[in-house]
């Protein structure tokens, strides 16, 4: 797809599976989560000296996440299971044929109603400037 010196490089469909395990004790007593799966819908669309990378990110947590409460049993965390999705917009700028500056923004569209691990943000921006030798 080509228009006004912008086209589509690629788009594809990554699916990734994570599964995480902390110990946290400020937070509670060894708190477990279920797995994640987490398809990822990104598209590179290059526009001369700019790169635009949007993606949209589906994450599902696979079950309820579980903690030691403090008789040393394990319980559920009721409703910490679903979906959220996220999205972000990466844009990248060539300075020069070796270094670029990247601007990153991610915001969340749809969040889970109760979620223990606590890496909910409003939005997350950030700013990078890459050199190459």
């Amino acid at each position: 797809m080509k228009c006004n010196d912008c086209y589509i490089i690629k788009s594809k469909v990554v699916i990734r599976i994570y599964y995480l395990t902390t110990h946290n004790k400020l937070i509670c007593n060894r708190k477990t989560s279920k797995a994640n799966t987490i398809p990822l819908l990104p598209a590179l669309i290059n526009c001369k000296k700019f790169t635009f990378k949007p993606n949209v990110l589906f994450i599902y947590h696979l079950g309820e996440d579980s903690f030691e409460n403090i008789f040393g049993q394990s319980e559920n965390i009721k409703n910490s299971n679903g979906l959220t999705i996220n999205g972000n917009l990466i844009t990248s700028f060539a300075v020069s044929k070796q270094s670029s500056l990247e601007l990153s923004l991610a915001t969340p569209f749809v969040v889970r109603d109760i979620r223990p691990d606590g890496l909910t943000r409003s939005f997350v921006l950030g700013l990078q400037y890459q050199y190459s030798f």
